[in-house]
């Protein structure tokens, strides 16, 4: 604070001070980071879905991980490097989200496999808060487990929120390209 003479006489200049609370401005931006990387791992569990439908079409079997979904090897796109995601996808970590993928109801009698796909908050209450669950019929399922796998007894997502997705209704392009790309084409990096 000071003084200034102005027009004769004196004033009170105010410098004012900003006091900030960090701690205070640290939760909200954790809470702004949780919902975008929320959001995001919705979406790219759209994509990991149409990648390992589009695998399955193609190769006529399940992926036998997510890196087999991964950027093309020089040569085109093999079973094992097919060109449908990006390197984060394939390797399971993505935007403060770690992915699992597990293939369910194999056996020899002939019937289909089924496969579930989970994403958790790789630091739970930093990255994220609530885990998500694909499972075999396509249900998105979200539940707060405190980083821990979500699972089928999981409230269902709404379908505005997401709700089930097939290839038939799971639209990508509001991902950016890195992610996802046509088969036949290696992944951007």
């Amino acid at each position: 604070m000071g003084m200034v003479r102005e027009a004769g006489q004196w004033k009170i200049l105010s410098l004012g001070l900003l006091f900030l609370d960090l701690p205070s401005l640290e939760i909200e931006w954790d809470r702004a980071e949780i919902k975008t990387n929320e959001q995001s791992a919705i979406a790219s569990l759209k994509v990991l879905v149409e990648a390992i439908e589009t695998y399955r079409k193609t190769y006529t079997r399940l992926p036998e991980s997510l890196k087999a979904l991964g950027p093309a090897a020089k040569g085109g796109p093999k079973s094992d490097s097919a060109g449908l995601v990006g390197e984060s996808l394939a390797a399971g970590r993505k935007d403060g989200y770690a992915y699992r993928y597990v293939i369910v109801g194999a056996n020899t009698s002939g019937a289909p496999a089924k496969y579930e796909v989970a994403a958790i908050p790789a630091e739970y209450g930093r990255s994220g808060l609530r885990s998500f669950f694909c499972d075999s019929g396509g249900q998105l399922h979200a539940g707060d487990h405190r980083g821990a796998v979500g699972s089928d007894l999981d409230p269902k997502l709404e379908e505005g929120a997401a709700g089930r997705f097939g290839s038939s209704t799971l639209t990508v392009s509001s991902l950016p390209p890195e992610d996802h790309c046509e088969l036949g084409q290696p992944a951007q990096k």
